[in-house]
């Protein structure tokens, strides 16, 4: 019954353990029940905040945008105007010279009528004509010259007047085109061709450091090697005299989650060189005389003995590095982590914030004093760039990766070199042909048409001067049709003079616009405008941009713009006043872990670091930690608790089979003996708590199954709890003879059939009970001794051994023949028999006594007293007395 207690109190005080686990647990989810909307609340709040900060952004480049979009429509407006206002210009010159050119013709035929030279006029015909065959002669050359190029560029071949003004204000776009194209292929190309010579130089630095790394078992970059390598050869001494410190230190095995952290710590102190005193005269003056081409750090390392510096606790830096054995430098490089590197390893910010030198897993790094640094430019894990151990493994295997990587990027980059080349020449002769396009000004440098109907008319003059019978009546007919053609040629001059003026105005109105756009744009940088162009497509929905509407629509966009903005602050608002709730409330629930922290939503971040700790380092922590001590602690305590218990009920009916061994050499009755028997207890409270304990450990094995252990922490709470608050259950069914029902029973020696059954002593007499209890009292006697084991279990008396027993007030409720029955049972033991028996039963065991023990007081009993006697002088103080 002790040792059952003693392992209850064991599983009591394992349970406490888990208990305190799984609160760990339950308070941590409790905390994220919290946490979890509250940080919903935050990204809500973030997003909102984010399209606050959107739409001022939008809201600031508005008027930018709309002057850019403006500019654009005035520039391009401008050279439309230009290109019409040249078109119009030509086409004046063009009508001038016919103007005057049909002016001369009047006067001619005017002059001819009135001294009516037939003759004459014949010859300036045929010289007219001779004129207007050069010039058709010319402008087919051109005109075929055009048309390959137009034929290059997929345009009209042969234009109308119409046509080729539309086509070479076409062209001047497709060739502006064409020019911010090529700009764009060449910034291209050179930009890729200098990722190319930086990626073709790193792979030559990434071949070197491999090659190097391949030769050596250290992690030390190649540069830092041939400088070290330059001075040992230089001074002739040995490169491992001269060693860096990082070929001395490691991160241990056991510590790899800190091995980024400790890297950026230690990296520079691990480039550093060491130097022995023997040569620090000779290094000294190599360094000061030499150009090194690089940087040089290096200790001078004397024979001291260090001072034992006792350990401040756990979880520090040094803690966690090895360094290489039997180094002559390992009594200086420990004494220099354990002064200089004493950082405290922190895997919570509040502890970080607490100590005076400490660093994070993600690379923050507290120094003396107020100085704090994280440097993010190179990843944490970039195994590429440890220098610490020697064993540079997994170095090499991080450099191939990137070397293959930055290979890909190479073949990659000279791919697209290559196609933006063939781009550059297709667009290069692209735009030579719209060059050369453009420089066809004038329609009627093409127009072959003109000059041949000229000549067509001029010859058929000639052929009705010819026919007719009077030259003054053609002189007349001619005369007219000139008249004819100036009024119409004048009238059409001065509609193209008008169209001049308008299209002046307008080129003046558009460089107002202009100048008027690019001061709004002087300190704005355009290219920051694009970030707002997805923007701009969804307030503009299908609205088409134009110089008359376009202040329209930027005040349009600019009232929506507002509106949204004004509804996101009101959003914010609600959503801060709410989420500065949630945190109060945790802050009350939790008022320890929400001590340091403020109910603001500038406390985002802590809150945000609160969830991430608890979901991801604390929550993981506790589950392990529990399903630890529920597998491995409490479980298995309450299997073996069980175990324990189960094993002394076979022990006692082990010791039942015993007694019943020796029973069967002790008669009962002269044909009879005794036989023990027992059997499992249904008592409703025992059977419970069988049942309770094996409910326990029903599922031990199988992993991950947070219910079945959280159904076993509770069912193993209950148990405690009853041990905790019923104390008389808890000492009955702990108590495992109350497992058990005993019974005895009476059999034959014949043939060892029952006579009769005993399942209790209830209905028996008094001399029946004291027979039944003196048997068996008999029979465990005889196994506590031993005597059972015996060849023969009443052994004579020169082989007894020491079997001293002492019965108190014997025999005081039996009759005397039950009392003789049990004397002459122990003397047949051959015990040393001690009976504590009032006076008047005396007589029952003097036949069996070789001594006597009278115990006399007074009647105060102040004054006992104890009379030894050996039988015979008891017989004759009896005799006398009597």
């Amino acid at each position: 019954k002790v040792d059952a207690i003693e392992r209850m109190n064991t599983l009591r005080v394992n349970f406490n353990n888990l208990d305190k686990a799984h609160q760990a647990i339950v308070k941590a989810k409790h905390q994220l029940e919290h946490l979890n909307p509250l940080v919903k609340g935050l990204d809500q709040f973030e997003k909102i905040v984010e399209g606050i900060e959107r739409l001022d952004d939008v809201r600031a480049k508005v008027p930018a945008y709309f002057a850019d979009c403006k500019l654009s429509l005035v520039r391009k407006a401008r050279q439309e105007g230009l290109l019409q206002l040249d078109k119009i210009h030509n086409q004046l010159r063009n009508l001038r010279q016919e103007l005057e050119g049909l002016r001369k013709e009047e006067i001619k035929i005017m002059t001819a009528i009135d001294q009516d030279s037939h003759g004459q006029r014949m010859k300036e015909l045929q010289e007219q004509i001779d004129q207007l065959s050069i010039e058709a002669a010319r402008k087919q050359k051109q005109a075929e010259r055009y048309s390959v190029l137009a034929e290059k560029l997929a345009l009209k071949t042969e234009p109308s007047e119409k046509q080729f003004y539309a086509t070479r204000e076409k062209v001047s776009h497709l060739n502006q085109q064409a020019v911010t194209r090529q700009e764009e292929l060449i910034q291209q190309r050179d930009d890729l061709k200098i990722k190319l010579n930086e990626s073709g130089a790193r792979i030559v630095q990434l071949e070197e450091e491999l090659q190097s790394l391949l030769e050596r078992k250290t992690q030390i970059p190649l540069k830092n090697l041939q400088l070290r390598d330059r001075l040992s050869k230089n001074l002739n001494i040995d490169q491992g005299s001269l060693p860096f410190v990082g070929e001395l230190l490691k991160v241990k095995d056991t510590e790899k989650d800190w091995e980024g952290a400790i890297e950026r710590v230690l990296h520079n102190f691990g480039l550093r060189i060491l130097v022995p005193q023997e040569y620090y005269k000779r290094v000294n003056h190599y360094v000061n005389k030499t150009d090194l081409k690089g940087r040089i750090v290096y200790h001078k390392v004397e024979e001291t003995i260090f001072p034992a510096i006792r350990s401040e606790g756990e979880g520090l830096l040094y803690q966690k590095i090895e360094i290489m054995p039997m180094s002559s430098f390992y009594d200086w490089i420990k004494h220099t982590l354990q002064t200089r590197f004493d950082y405290v390893c922190c895997m919570k910010i509040e502890q970080f914030s607490k100590e005076v030198k400490a660093i994070t897993q993600e690379g923050l790094i507290k120094r003396e004093g107020a100085l704090h640094e994280k440097d993010d430019r190179r990843s944490l894990h970039n195994r590429s760039a440890y220098i610490l151990g020697w064993d540079n493994k997994e170095k090499i295997s991080a450099l191939r990766e990137q070397l293959l990587n930055y290979t890909k990027e190479r073949d990659m980059l000279i791919r697209r070199v290559k196609a933006i080349e063939t781009k550059q020449a297709d667009v290069q002769m692209e735009s030579e042909a719209l060059r050369d396009l453009f420089v066809f000004e004038d329609y009627q440098e093409i127009n072959v048409k003109k000059p041949q109907v000229e000549m067509a008319a001029l010859k058929k003059n000639m052929m009705d001067l010819e026919k007719g019978s009077s030259v003054l009546k053609q002189l007349k007919k001619d005369l007219e049709a000139v008249k004819v053609s100036l009024k119409e040629k004048d009238e059409e001059c001065r509609q193209k003079e008008k169209q001049e003026t308008n299209l002046e105005r307008d080129a003046e109105e558009f460089n107002r616009v202009e100048q008027e756009c690019e001061g709004i744009l002087e300190d704005v940088v355009i290219e920051e405008l694009k970030h707002i162009e997805e923007d701009m497509v969804v307030f503009l929905k299908e609205t088409v941009l134009t110089i008359r509407n376009c202040d329209k629509v930027q005040q349009r966009v600019a009232t929506s713009l507002f509106d949204q903005d004004k509804q996101k602050n009101q959003q914010r608002e609600r959503l801060e006043k709410r989420v500065v709730i949630q945190m109060e409330k945790y802050k009350s629930a939790f008022p320890e872990e929400g001590l340091e922290v403020d109910s603001s939503i500038e406390s985002a971040s802590d809150f945000r670091r609160m969830q991430t700790t608890i979901m991801k380092d604390d929550l993981p922590r506790y589950e392990k930690r529990f399903k630890e001590l529920l597998d491995q602690k409490v479980i298995m305590d309450v299997s073996s608790f069980y175990n324990f218990l189960t094993k002394h009920v076979s022990i006692i009916k082990e010791k039942i089979q015993s007694l019943n061994h020796s029973l069967k050499s002790i008669d009962y009755s002269p044909a009879t003996y005794i036989e023990l028997n027992t059997e499992s207890n249904r008592d409703v409270q025992i059977k419970e708590f069988q049942l309770m304990l094996k409910e326990c450990f029903e599922d031990v094995g199988i992993t991950d199954r947070k219910k079945i252990n959280e159904d076993s922490f509770f069912k193993i709470k209950k148990i405690i709890e009853k041990f905790d608050t019923e104390e008389y259950w808890t000492r009955k069914v702990v108590d495992v003879r109350n497992w058990l029902n005993f019974s005895a029973s009476e059999r034959y020696r014949e043939d060892h059939s029952e006579k009769n059954y005993y399942s209790d002593s209830s209905g028996k007499s008094g001399g029946q009970k004291a027979k039944l209890a003196y048997t068996i009292l008999a029979s465990a006697i005889a196994y506590q001794y031993g005597i059972n084991q015996t060849t023969d279990m009443f052994a004579t008396s020169a082989d007894m051994s020491f079997r001293f027993v002492v019965i108190d007030e014997a025999f005081s409720k039996s009759d005397d023949a039950n009392a003789q029955y049990a004397m002459e049972l122990f003397q047949k033991l051959n015990l040393q028999l001690l009976v504590v028996t009032p006076l008047d039963k005396a007589n029952v065991v003097e036949p069996y006594i070789s001594a006597c023990h009278y115990v006399a007081n007074t009647e105060k009993e102040n004054d006992s007293k104890v009379y030894n006697l050996t039988i015979e002088e008891y017989h004759q103080k009896k005799k006398l007395l009597g």
